[in-house]
């Protein structure tokens, strides 16, 4: 018996219903699934196929990026070049042009200082007036490029920063009452007579700010004010540190908001048509930016345009002086004065001046109608540099003039004053107002007062007892043939015997067979040749001891004043020259 068989259930055909339900279900959810792989095999391919494509894309961005990447690099690399090309050109031309431009100023000036025709006499001075001008541009492109570099070294002197200032605004002030301008500059320094900073780089700031003050204003006034601010409330005569403020204010074109943002760009009023009228180069101001960074120093700007502009500079200042000086009154003067000014500044500088010298005063506009006249009254007139305000200021002094005393008068230089006016002055004091002048012609008024002005003007004649200039040699060491000449000319003008000679080796064989009074050289004459190394071979032959050495360079010289020192030259002369200077740095006397 097959109990194997045996044992097994028959298999039915049928199903239970809740077996074929179950199946049912199972089958529709096979159905969806296979369903939803088909959707996602179908997503999936699209996102394959984006991702081969994004790929591409990456590739592509890739190669652009490198050859973005790359004209990027050769671009900078142009303008380095660019850059470089366009430095080492300005430099080599500047130098280059420096050279005859030496030349022609020093024969031009040796020219002025000859009898000519009137004629020769105006293009002479039109040639100098010129040759200056492009001697500024040059000096000014060379320090651009040196400043650029670093290879500027600022080196402190300690100086009067007000004496200073007047010094640059005298140079400006033909020209600024030429354009019937007002210039005013009033200083308030606490005491403080000097400081310590680079002083010839001080002066270009100045120079280029008070430059485009004046070349930008053609009516109204140019106002310069500087102060000295304690940054420390230490004790007195404890060091502390201040600032130096320093403004110019005019009334000129101004600088619109858009011009601002980029005003110290270099070289930008090239592409100024507003602007290219005027002149320039458009380098001034951002040279003047440049030497006050590197001075630890700021530049603020503000500016309206038609109504003039204000340049606001900051320095420190690590090192300061002050003397003591005693206030005092003006001898021997006590008549009251009374001012007319139709200058606001000059109300403000007029009343620091009387404040310093100790004197008391009145604004004509101040005083009562009452008390207009005084017969003791010395009236100080501050007569008008345009001539609109002039003709006004004409009628006010024949009207008023014989109510005073004395009439003093500040006068620009050049102003054409009617004579029927100008009789009516007791004295004339050319502008601009300063201290100097005030007291000056206060003194001089108190003189008239006294009717003494004989002994005065006798006491201030400086005795004529010039010397003869003694009998001179001078050796010249020079192989720049137009050197040559300017120096041959300028020594031949003082009356002094020279000798010339083109090398070292000449100047050794010839300071070794005679004696010269003074040696004349330009350290520059050799390639090799340095400083010390001139004053070796001169040692050398002990010349030293009873002979002046004269170093005679170029403005672009590579030496520094304090290397003239230390090598042991007796003095050293930049060209071009004043002959005046040229006698100066020899000690002998010009006729």
């Amino acid at each position: 018996m097959d109990h194997t068989s045996s044992s097994k259930k028959p298999v039915s055909a049928h199903h239970s219903p809740s077996e074929k339900m179950a199946m049912n279900e199972l089958m529709e959810a096979l159905e969806i699934s296979r369903s939803q792989y088909d959707r996602l095999l179908e997503q999936f391919e699209v996102l394959a196929a984006n991702f081969e494509d994004a790929q591409d894309e990456l590739e592509r961005y890739r190669l652009l990026s490198s050859m973005l990447e790359s004209r990027l690099l050769t671009a900078d690399r142009k303008a380095e070049n660019a850059q470089k090309i366009q430095t080492e050109f300005l430099d080599t031309i500047s130098h280059e042009l420096l050279t005859p431009l030496n030349g022609i100023l020093g024969m031009a000036r040796l020219l002025n200082d000859i009898p000519l025709p009137k004629e020769a006499k105006d293009s002479v001075d039109i040639i100098t007036s010129c040759g200056e001008s492009l001697e500024d541009i040059l000096k000014s492109l060379l320090d651009f490029i040196y400043l650029s570099r670093g290879e500027i070294e600022f080196i402190n002197t300690t100086f009067n920063p007000a004496y200073c200032i007047q010094s640059l605004i005298d140079e400006y002030t033909p020209t600024i009452y030429q354009k019937g301008l007002e210039v005013t500059y009033i200083p308030r320094h606490q005491g403080i007579d000097s400081i310590e900073i680079d002083q010839d780089r001080f002066k270009q700031i100045i120079h280029v700010l008070l430059s485009n003050a004046v070349k930008f204003t053609s009516f109204g006034h140019i106002l310069i004010e500087s102060k000295i601010v304690s940054l420390d409330k230490s004790a007195l005569g404890v060091h502390s540190n201040y600032e130096l403020h320093l403004s110019i204010i005019d009334t000129g074109i101004g600088i619109s908001a858009q011009d601002l943002k980029h005003i110290f760009r270099p070289f930008e009023q090239l592409d100024s048509s507003n602007n290219r009228n005027y002149g320039g180069i458009g380098i001034g101001l951002s040279l003047a930016k440049e030497i006050i960074t590197q001075m630890e120093g700021a530049i603020v700007i503000d500016s309206n345009p038609g109504k003039g502009s204000t340049f606001l500079i900051t320095l420190p200042l690590h090192t300061t002086h002050a003397s003591i000086k005693d206030r005092h009154r003006l001898a021997q003067f006590d008549a009251p004065l009374v001012i007319s000014t139709l200058h606001p500044p000059h109300k403000n500088l007029f009343t620091d001046i009387f404040s310093e010298i100790e004197c008391t005063i009145l604004f004509e506009e101040d005083i009562p109608d009452e008390q207009q006249t005084n017969p003791d009254t010395i009236w100080i007139v501050d007569y008008p540099a345009h001539s609109a305000q002039s003709e006004l200021y004409d009628i006010k002094i024949k009207n008023r003039s014989s109510l005073y005393s004395k009439v003093v008068a500040f006068v620009p230089p050049g102003k054409d004053i009617p004579p029927q006016v100008k009789i009516l002055f007791d004295v004339i004091v050319p502008k601009p107002i300063n201290l100097k002048s005030v007291a000056g012609a206060l003194e001089f008024t108190s003189t008239l007062i006294q009717g003494t002005t004989s002994d005065v003007q006798s006491a201030n004649q400086e005795p004529s007892t010039t010397k003869k200039p003694s009998a001179q040699k001078v050796l010249l060491v020079e192989s720049n043939v137009i050197n040559q000449k300017i120096l041959q000319h300028l020594l031949g003008m003082l009356d002094i015997e020279v000798e010339t000679v083109s090398s070292l080796d000449e100047m050794k064989t010839r300071v070794t067979s005679s004696r010269f009074s003074h040696i004349v050289i330009n350290p520059s004459i050799d390639p090799t040749s340095n400083l010390s190394l001139i004053y070796l071979i001169l040692n050398a032959t002990n010349i030293v001891d009873h002979t002046r050495v004269i170093a005679v360079t170029g403005k672009d010289s590579p030496f520094r004043e304090d290397q003239f020192n230390e090598a042991g030259f007796h003095e050293h002369v930049t060209l071009p020259t004043q002959l005046d200077d040229f006698a100066e740095a020899l000690q002998v006397k010009h006729k």
